[in-house]
């Protein structure tokens, strides 16, 4: 093969995507081309609400911004960019398969053997459109290898890449697993040029919910929004935030509304949490004994006196432990719907897995901070509530924190005790608020 074509090609629906899920694979293939498919710049002056959010003018300068921070990332990886000018659907782009298909064909013409990375095609419009017309290059070009990689930061979501995968079997297509070597220090270095505001904290592994932790000791500002990869602050909700938490030193959290899918529909919780019988008296909104973590603005100082989210926890519930630690302490916990989240959940959401971290980290919660009776009687409550191999799973997992939760006990006050069984009579009333912790309605943020 020459040295004009290369030996492995990613096609990238955005000018990120590439780096974000295949950094590891470009660095370790030198020489690689990155076709970009949308890159294309509008022809109009026009300035989308994610353009001006970002502090562009209109969407040239946008687009000739992505542009140089993609070159110099793909640079640092030892990779070439191929821009092609289909347009992003934020700027009114509507393709078919057909359509991508055609214009990628002569990049894909010119690679003759080698490997051609393509999206799974996960939750975003452009990016099924791009899976598509790869799954039909895919027949026009028999010498290549294929490889289907998960599309960051939609891989997350739980169920999407499940249900791909389950779909692309069903379709006849045979499918090999592949693991990529883990990534250097290169990817992160290439992340940062591709957003030279971002400033990536490298944990080695998968901390769960306590990765947060490290985020908020490495920030020097007295307030930190937390969202998630399917969460999105809405303009000028965060400036409100810390105006509000300026004017109510009292207050650790304040719980965001969270508004569902593109047409905005109020989440349930926030209904629930509207509804709240705690005192609020002098408070910027409803008093709560609880929060959901992807949806919180928070006070950085009140997060590290409580010692941040609980490494054994992982995922699940585990806003819970800290609501009660934070009420112990006598922080105040604040639902305000005039700060705004976006949430774009995950069609599937239900798995067992989820269910059993959920229901093992509410025991775990209820062991180290209730009274022995209420924490026995919480237990009995969520087993009762599982079935067959859930219930039997969530025991054996919960039993294991005998060994460290009893050197970690610590029973909240009375005044924190008659606020959950004020909340827990709400709910019995009729549907009362949320959050109460030990009791979710709603999905934490790495649930979403």
């Amino acid at each position: 093969m020459s040295h004009s074509k290369p030996a492995l090609t990613i096609v990238s629906p955005h000018l990120d995507d590439a780096v974000f899920s295949c950094g590891a694979l470009l660095e370790r293939t030198p020489g690689a081309t990155v076709v970009t498919v949308f890159a294309g710049t509008p022809t109009d002056t026009s300035l989308t609400d994610w353009d001006r959010q970002c502090g562009f003018q209109d969407a040239g300068q946008a687009m000739r911004a992505r542009r140089a921070e993609d070159a110099e990332a793909l640079a640092m990886l030892g990779a070439e960019p191929m821009w092609l000018d289909l347009l992003d659907a934020q700027y009114g782009g509507d393709y078919r398969p057909q359509d991508v298909e055609g214009q990628l064909a002569p990049c894909l013409g010119r690679q003759r053997g080698g490997i051609v990375a393509a999206p799974m095609g996960l939750f975003h419009s452009d990016h099924h459109v791009v899976h598509e017309a790869c799954l039909r290059l895919h027949a026009r070009h028999p010498g290549l290898d294929w490889l289907c990689y998960e599309d960051a930061l939609y891989r997350r979501l739980p169920g999407l890449l499940q249900e791909r995968l389950a779909s692309l079997l069903c379709s006849g297509w045979r499918l090999t697993p592949v693991i990529a070597p883990p990534a250097s220090g290169l990817k992160a270095r290439a992340l940062r040029a591709a957003f030279p505001d971002l400033h990536v904290i490298e944990t080695g592994d998968n901390l769960g919910a306590a990765g947060r932790n490290l985020g908020v000791r490495w920030t020097r500002t007295p307030y930190v929004a937390f969202c998630d990869d399917d969460t999105c602050w809405q303009p000028h909700s965060l400036d409100l935030a810390a105006d509000i938490l300026d004017r109510h030193p009292d207050v650790a959290v304040l719980c965001a509304q969270v508004q569902v899918g593109t047409e905005g529909r109020p989440d349930p919780a926030c209904e629930r949490m509207a509804r709240s019988p705690l005192p609020s008296r002098g408070l910027p909104g409803k008093a709560l004994l609880g929060f959901l973590a992807g949806a919180a603005v928070m006070r950085a100082c009140a997060f590290v006196e409580a010692g941040g989210y609980h490494p054994a926890f992982f995922i699940g519930a585990e806003e819970a432990l800290m609501a009660l630690d934070f009420a112990a302490a006598g922080w105040r916990m604040v639902y305000c719907p005039r700060i705004v989240t976006r949430h774009h959940p995950s069609p599937r959401r239900d798995t067992p897995l989820r269910r059993r971290l959920l229901a093992r980290n509410e025991i775990w919660t209820a062991w180290l901070r209730l009274p022995v009776a209420e924490a026995g009687r919480e237990t009995l409550r969520i087993l009762r509530e599982l079935r067959g191999l859930d219930r039997l799973a969530v025991a054996g997992s919960a039993l294991g924190g005998l060994r460290w939760i009893p050197g970690q006990r610590r029973v909240v006050p009375p005044r924190v005790l008659a606020m959950r069984r004020a909340l827990a009579r709400g709910m019995k009333a009729g549907g009362g608020p949320v959050p109460l912790p030990g009791r979710r309605s709603a999905p934490s943020s790495r649930e979403r």
